[in-house]
């Protein structure tokens, strides 16, 4: 086993590998964020590293270390706990398909984080799966809960409550994860890739989001005011009628009784692309404008095979692959469909002119929300039955099935034949991450001066790019204060979002 360090002021990276360097050996591609600061300074040993206010302390047998403050000696990121220690979940394993590490934390600690979950703001004891997946009918809204949902954020803070300081620490890996919390220690879970983490310093809390923004990317959105109620009007669904949108409006008709201020209109199917068709729905845009809503598009991940554009992205090898190097077809409400591989080099020219700039218009788009990113399928139970990985992995809670509503684990992304490890094992977690900066560089491209992006699924750096979409939150008083405990946890997790209620 190889054991790196690299300190800058306030941070310390750590990566743990195996002397064979076929194992573990995916990493995320360093392509996807526009700015960071991955590499950090005085690469070695603490000794060289003067400037640091981090210091290290390494044991060798058995193997274990801790990071700590250098003016005080208080302890950071702590792994010493696992060398007399019965507990399993405190040892350190380093395996092909399990990766597992700990850290003690400060005695009655507070510690937030470890998004996306819908539950108390302080993280509580338990286990928090990190895999980011639509949960249809379990809908978060009515209710705690932490099992998996639309983002995987595996970052954390803790602040301890004797000297008040906080450190904060970013796990780069997006492979399935579970994290487990307890009074005095928390245990991240991997199924594959890397061990690569980030300890910042703080010790303010603000600190720390600032260290983590400098790591990952700094939000290309302003942290905004206040929180509007808005609402989603679905229009999209096969069979079903365009909701009068003076209906919507109309507070005598409406279920809950709170001021809709801006209108999120999904018109999706009267046109092939994923965008509104504004001949036909003059009626309905002329309402919203009257009343001073906005229009804004949806684009779904998913591109159906009926669609004209369906077939250039067949062409142009711009779809997600079987293991048989076929292109991947999954179920939805809107039929087959195929999903978009954003880490071809031919997806940015597919979205650019298949998406952005071909409206009815000829405009391009200003405004988008990105749906169906997790990647998620429409079925019940098992969407792809015939698999060569086992679908349940046992030291997930109650072997979580991670291909139930997705595509399958061992599906190509673009590299596959060079870097086996191209598969959706590994991207799964950012698939929305490709997206978006794909979004985001065609919105550029044709000449959005301010791309105004928002996405339903994130993971640590789509802050660069646009903003966290909670418009699967129900409009409700119930669906506001689930709204507000995202937001501050979002904050917390380096993260700036728009509140948007369906």
């Amino acid at each position: 086993m190889i054991f790196k360090i690299k300190f800058s002021k306030n941070r310390a990276k750590i990566e743990i590998s195996d002397i064979d360097a076929k194992v573990n050996t995916w990493r995320i591609p360093r392509t996807l964020y526009d700015f960071n600061d991955f590499e950090l300074e005085d690469d070695g040993r603490v000794e060289f590293s003067e400037q640091s206010n981090i210091g290290v302390k390494i044991v060798n047998h058995p193997f274990s270390f801790y990071l700590y403050r250098k003016d005080s000696g208080e302890k950071l990121f702590d792994t010493t706990h696992s060398n007399e220690s019965s507990n399993p979940l405190h040892y350190l394993y380093y395996a092909k398909n399990y990766i597992q590490i700990s850290t003690s934390l400060p005695q009655n600690h507070y510690s937030y984080g470890l998004g996306e979950k819908f539950s108390s703001l302080r993280l509580k004891n338990g286990k928090y799966v990190l895999y980011a997946a639509d949960p249809k009918k379990s809908k978060p809204v009515n209710g705690e809960s932490n099992e998996n949902f639309y983002s995987s954020v595996p970052s954390f803070m803790t602040i301890n409550p004797k000297s008040l300081n906080a450190y904060g620490v970013l796990m780069l890996n997006s492979s399935p994860m579970e994290v487990v919390v307890h009074d005095d220690f928390l245990t991240y879970k991997m199924t594959s890739g890397t061990l690569e983490m980030y300890v910042f310093n703080g010790p303010r809390p603000k600190e720390v989001i600032m260290q983590m923004q400098q790591t990952v990317g700094m939000p290309i959105l302003p942290e905004f005011s206040a929180i509007n109620w808005q609402a989603n009007l679905i229009t999209s669904v096969p069979n079903r009628d365009i909701v009068s949108v003076n209906k919507l409006l109309s507070s005598k008709d409406r279920k809950y009784k709170f001021p809709i201020v801006d209108v999120w209109v999904d018109y999706d199917i009267p046109i092939q692309e994923g965008f509104y068709k504004f001949n036909e729905l003059q009626n309905d845009i002329a309402v919203l404008e009257q009343n001073n809503h906005k229009v804004f598009g949806y684009s779904r991940s998913p591109l159906s095979k009926s669609y004209d554009s369906f077939q250039v992205a067949q062409n142009k090898t711009v779809c997600i692959l079987n293991e048989n190097k076929e292109v991947l077809f999954g179920k939805t409400s809107y039929g087959d469909v195929c999903f978009l591989d954003y880490l071809s080099p031919n997806a940015l020219v597919f979205v650019k002119y298949n998406k952005i700039n071909n409206n009815q218009n000829n405009k391009p788009v200003t405004q988008l929300i990105l749906v169906m990113n997790e990647p998620s399928q429409n079925c019940d139970g098992e969407c792809n039955p015939n698999k060569s990985l086992p679908l349940k992995l046992p030291y997930l809670p109650g072997g979580l099935n991670l291909e139930k509503g997705t595509l399958p684990l061992k599906s190509k992304q673009y590299g596959a034949d060079v870097n086996s490890e191209n598969i959706l094992l590994n991207t799964h977690n950012i698939y929305s991450l490709q997206e978006m900066k794909t979004y985001y560089t065609a919105m550029s491209d044709v000449g959005v001066s301010r791309p105004l992006l928002f996405s339903r699924s994130f993971f640590p750096g789509s802050q660069q790019y646009g903003g966290k979409w909670l418009g699967y939150l129900e409009g409700s008083w119930e669906g506001f204060r689930m709204g507000m405990l995202q937001t501050m946890n979002y904050n917390v997790n380096i993260f700036i979002l728009k509140i948007i209620h369906s």
